[in-house]
């Protein structure tokens, strides 16, 4: 489905995943792509009106939040969009924090209203617009799938600002796009250990463990990952899925419970639920269509 939102195919989009709620209108991930291919055809009160049923099934869910504020910002709407933000930041993940906050930064000072905002400062240092600058040349090449030439751009990123956990997140993205995953997870760790609370680290550490079979490890990022967000459902279920490759069906099944206490409608996660207590006791795998 993002394929066709990322080729700027979006009334085509909505078209599939009108299909595909009709199926499971509950599926957030679904109403999300739906609600972002209605702001694309500025179709903006639908798209808050999306929003708004994300918020209604999963009141945590930051970035919905954060994409109705912008669909208010462009109803002009411009205190419904702040309080919005607000609520972004205060249920939210904690990974999704820089992005709104820099959006309400633009907001504020749009309205004349920025020296009310007193939680960014509005001088950052000739270094880390330098970092955030080569930064935003190595996304240009990595978009277009150019990773060794963008690559280049985060090391320089790095050599003014070594402390820069974004360099070191995309770098992991190029390196892994390049096959090369023990090189991506050093990022990781580097980007880790300097942010230790940061749940992108840790969730893109253990994919790239998984890449290369190295599932304990995953797992054990997972977990940690999940002391930062312990109710996100993707990373319980690609935890589910680890225990169930590595064939430790009663964790696997623990943990695909835990995927449908919080959305019951999880299809793959009752299959494979299913599944996995069908092979632990020695009965047939039930046939799912």
């Amino acid at each position: 489905m993002s394929h066709h939102i990322e080729n700027m195919e979006y009334v085509e989009a909505l078209k599939e995943l009108e299909i595909v709620t009709k199926d499971n209108p509950r599926d957030t991930a679904t109403l999300f792509y739906k609600g972002k291919a209605l702001m694309a055809l500025r179709l903006y009160e639908e798209a808050v009106i999306n929003f708004d049923l994300i918020d209604e099934i999963s009141p945590t869910h930051g970035y919905a939040l954060l994409y109705k504020g912008k669909a208010l910002v462009h109803l002009g709407r411009y205190d419904e969009a702040l309080a919005c933000l607000d609520k972004a930041i205060k249920v939210g993940p904690k990974r999704i924090y820089e992005e709104v906050e820099d959006y309400k930064s633009k907001i504020l000072e749009y309205l004349g209203r920025s020296d009310i905002h007193l939680n960014r400062k509005s001088d950052e240092s000739d270094v880390r617009h330098t970092a955030r600058a080569l930064i935003y040349k190595g996304l240009a090449f990595f978009v277009r799938q150019q990773y060794e030439k963008a690559i280049p751009c985060y090391n320089k990123a790095l050599r003014v600002d070594p402390n820069n956990i974004f360099a070191l997140f995309y770098m992991g993205h190029a390196l892994t796009r390049l096959e090369k995953y023990e090189d991506a997870v050093v990022c990781y760790d580097e980007a880790f250990n300097i942010e230790s609370s940061n749940f992108d680290e840790l969730f893109f550490k253990a994919i790239q463990f998984t890449m290369i079979n190295r599932y304990a490890e995953a797992i054990d990022c997972y977990e940690k990952a999940m002391e930062i967000e312990p109710d996100d459902v993707m990373l319980l279920f690609f935890t589910a899925n680890l225990y169930l490759k590595i064939k430790k069906f009663t964790k696997a099944i623990s943990y695909f419970d835990k995927v449908l206490e919080k959305d019951p409608n999880h299809r793959k996660a009752k299959e494979f639920r299913d599944t996995a207590e069908a092979i632990r006791d020695g009965k047939p795998i039930p046939y799912y269509r």
